[in-house]
């Protein structure tokens, strides 16, 4: 029995009190993580979902995204990670095709994903951004609603973040039982799949920038889940810019750097990448696509940093 879920049980009691991500001046302990993600399960469960049922899960990188993750997984649910700019459409394929019971999105994205949710007819929607309501049963909205379906169907993320409920450890879960529902081949990752598509050369004292999107694979495996599985830390960047990524880079010392070629394009063609301490960083990786011979050459001479190029493990991991 395993369930992905436990690398945050077991990071949480040997690490409790080091930073498990990082989001602008806020720093979030293991401690809270696995805290908020059991919250999360325990309220999911109490809804009424059981193990194997799917939630929605659109958010930005941001520390509600990785609480949501985590709390889906322990609760025995299958995640169904997608972007945040998708049309209401598409939200409703991405729901109706893997049977969400309930749905995790953001204020902005609350249009469309209502109306996603609408026609997919989900309606256990939880939206991260809302004020702690005052009541159990209050519902946040913005001041000036976003046309859609009814509004009443939208909840807090703080709803799922209740104390009050017992909280269980991680519903076990076969290896091969199905975690996450993804764009790309193949679009079922295991619990195992993910587990081994994390890198093993991350230290503890490692901090790993998150700048690609974690609704992609590439991103979950080789930052969130990697950097959880050894006790490192996340810088979380909501949204990537080579300044901005620099800037969390001098600011939060990180040591590795996980990106895409024009991630990398970005920040070697910076105009003020010299105006940024970044000796910090001790490795790069990319994926999705072979960087360039000279923009890797680039990259190593700018930041005194080597640079692995390679397919994202869990593309190819099974158990035999």
């Amino acid at each position: 029995m395993f369930n992905l879920a436990t690398i945050l049980t077991e990071s949480a009691r040997a690490v409790p009190d080091k930073p498990a991500l990082i989001s602008g001046l806020n720093r979030i302990s293991y401690r809270d993580l696995d805290n908020r993600s059991s919250a999360v399960a325990a309220n999911l469960a109490a809804r009424g979902l059981v193990p194997g049922d799917a939630v929605g899960l659109q958010l930005p990188n941001t520390v509600d995204f990785a609480v949501a993750w985590f709390g889906i997984l322990k609760a025995g649910l299958v995640a169904v990670p997608f972007g945040v700019t998708l049309r209401a459409g598409d939200i409703a394929r991405c729901l109706d095709e893997a049977s969400a019971r309930a749905f995790v999105t953001g204020v902005s994205s609350l249009g469309a994903a209502l109306d996603g949710a609408d026609s997919a007819a989900v309606y256990d929607v939880f939206v991260s951004g809302y004020p702690v309501p005052t009541t159990p049963c209050a519902v946040g909205l913005p001041a000036t609603p976003p046309a859609g379906p009814d509004l009443a169907a939208a909840r807090p993320f703080a709803d799922l973040l209740d104390p009050r409920r017992p909280v269980e450890p991680p519903v076990d879960r076969e290896p091969e039982d199905v975690a996450a529902l993804m764009a790309g081949d193949p679009p079922e990752l295991t619990h195992f799949q993910l587990h081994m598509g994390t890198h093993e050369d991350i230290r503890r004292d490692d901090v790993l920038l998150g700048a690609l999107p974690l609704f992609h694979r590439f991103g979950l495996s080789a930052v969130l889940v990697t950097a959880v599985r050894h006790g490192a830390t996340v810088s979380l960047l909501e949204r990537f810019s080579a300044g901005a990524a620099l800037a969390a880079v001098q600011r939060d010392r990180v040591t590795t750097f996980a990106g895409v070629p024009s991630m990398f394009g970005a920040l070697v063609a910076h105009p003020d990448v010299t105006r940024y301490d970044t000796s910090s960083l001790r490795s790069a990786f990319c994926g999705e696509a072979t960087l360039p011979a000279g923009l890797v050459d680039g990259f190593e001479e700018r930041f005194k940093v080597p640079v692995r190029e390679e397919v994202v493990p869990l593309l190819t991991s099974r158990r035999t």
